[in-house]
């Protein structure tokens, strides 16, 4: 599993994400054999008018995921979960979404259930916002069910008892991984992939990806997962 590392800091950082996204997938085909599956940070996706920043992008959107379309066919077995974007999803809607790709096709697009300020940015682009349904933000792959989590719905989506991963994207000083009393009665990981600095680390080296395990039998239950691999553009962990 790899996780992107991957700052927005430009109105339209996507095709400096798209590089680091090919770049990842290719060293983790030739170090680990393909990866099972790549994750991107909330926003990586998206891109802003340049001449106004409050206006989105959408066609550009469109752009991306042919691209990505083309890289998931190089890399056929694995999930790529590249992070978001906002889309209009009518002449009149905005949602906030993360495209899944496997096999070389866009299979789904899973949208972001709560609003820590799309419904502003939809306003701004004279749309209203269409909330999804973080309970069907979920997937099995090889087997393993992964629950995705669009930064703020991370605590509040209802993430089921056989989840092998959570995969977390932020754009969020304080984006991580919580425990709850709804959610510390079973195992799993987590792959927290963030596209902003963490609130400790505004003098250090950001922390954009970091994995968790937790497993309330242990003492402590939760723990970080070292990397198996890392490089300036992602970390690859081995999870079995």
């Amino acid at each position: 599993v790899i996780g992107i590392k991957h700052a927005c800091v430009s109105k339209d950082c996507r095709w400096d994400y798209i590089e680091k996204l090919e770049k990842s997938l290719d060293y983790a085909k030739r170090e680990l054999g393909e990866a099972d599956i790549a994750v991107g940070p909330d926003y990586a996706l998206c891109s802003m008018d340049l001449y106004n920043d409050k206006l989105v992008d959408f066609e550009a959107y469109k752009q991306t995921l042919a691209i990505l379309e083309q890289i998931s066919r190089e890399y056929p077995k694995t999930l790529i979960l590249p992070g978001t974007s906002p889309n209009k999803v009518s002449d009149d809607l905005m949602g906030h979404v993360c495209p899944v790709f496997l096999g070389g096709k866009l299979e789904r697009e899973l949208y972001k259930e709560s609003d820590a300020g799309e419904s502003n940015l939809a306003s701004d682009n004279g749309l209203g916002y269409k909330k999804g349904d973080s309970s069907q933000n979920q997937l099995v792959h090889n087997g393993k069910l992964i629950a995705v989590e669009i930064c703020s719905d991370h605590g509040r989506q209802k993430v089921d008892g056989n989840t092998f991963l959570e995969a977390i994207m932020s754009y969020d000083i304080f984006g991580g991984f919580y425990i709850g009393v709804c959610n510390d009665n079973f195992d799993r990981y987590a792959l927290v992939v963030n596209s902003l600095k963490r609130a400790d680390d505004f003098h250090q080296t950001p922390t954009l990806v970091e994995c968790f395990e937790y497993n309330h039998s242990n003492d402590p239950k939760l723990r970080i997962v070292e990397p198996v691999f890392e490089t300036r553009n992602f970390k690859g962990y081995n999870l079995n």
